[in-house]
């Protein structure tokens, strides 16, 4: 397949590229836009690329692919734009939609993401508390690690500062809960309390009625506490489409008050 392939006898530009996935400057967008009102060929190819794109996101629609697997196609993708100057032509869109569509196809058939379980957090709260889980990033500053999660994790987190309460940020580290990523915080208090925070995409209504759980509300949001054995204490709550989760072995309420002041209505 040659470089000067056409679709459909129309052979796209970069800026048209560009312009439907939305990755023009203000100035630039406006040139593309007064050049549509005149050209019909440049809207043949808009529209073709538009339906491409639609189609590809419809058959998305409720799938999520792993996020490495995700993380090595935009490398390509960037590796490609690279080799060629970023002069990518619609060959290689085409390219590129294929493999994702075979990704696609694949995961139809992989089960999706299992129920949230409390005993994941639990466990992960043992592992770190017995040396098993290290950190990706050690650090105090609550900006250093937003920022370094943020580059790595498929959705924006939000780091808390929990300083006001006595406890001190240690680090974090991308991890998984189950098949879910997740970004993972860790918290001290100046009496060697931990507290650590997880977020993953996902619903409350996903966590099991069982167990020794408890319903909270405090500023209009809905809380769910569970107690662990060892003096563990869960409190889960949403923000927009990602569920939070803290994790204690400090007292149950202390717990339950860290979660009230750091969450937030979506």
């Amino acid at each position: 397949m040659s470089d000067d392939i056409q679709l459909h006898g129309l052979e796209p530009d970069e800026d048209l590229q560009l312009y439907v996935d939305d990755r023009l400057s203000p100035e630039k967008r406006s040139e593309v836009e007064k050049r549509l009102a005149h050209d019909p060929r440049a809207r043949q190819v808009v529209a073709a690329l538009s339906s491409l794109k639609r189609g590809l996101r419809e058959s998305a629609e409720g799938r999520e692919a792993p996020f490495e697997l995700r993380s090595e196609i935009l490398q390509a993708i960037e590796l490609e734009d690279e080799r060629r100057g970023r002069r990518r032509s619609i060959w290689w869109l085409a390219a590129a939609a294929a493999v994702l569509l075979t990704v696609l196809a694949t995961l139809i058939w992989q089960p999706g993401p299992e129920p949230l379980d409390p005993q994941l957090v639990a466990q992960d709260f043992a592992d770190f508390a017995s040396g098993q889980l290290p950190l990706d990033l050690v650090t105090e500053e609550v900006e250093v690690l937003q920022r370094f999660l943020d580059q790595r994790v498929p959705f924006h987190t939000r780091v808390f500062d929990l300083a006001m309460m006595d406890y001190g940020l240690v680090g974090g580290r991308v991890h998984r809960l189950g098949r879910r990523p997740s970004a993972l915080f860790i918290y001290r208090s100046s009496s060697g309390r931990l507290s650590i925070c997880q977020m993953v995409r996902g619903s409350l209504r996903e966590l099991p009625q069982e167990g020794r759980r408890q319903l909270r509300r405090n500023e209009g949001i809905e809380f769910i506490v569970y107690a662990q054995p060892g003096g563990l204490t869960l409190v889960y709550w949403q923000e927009g489409d990602l569920v939070c989760v803290m994790t204690s072995d400090a007292d149950s309420e202390e717990t339950v008050q860290l979660a009230f002041a750091k969450a937030e209505k979506v």
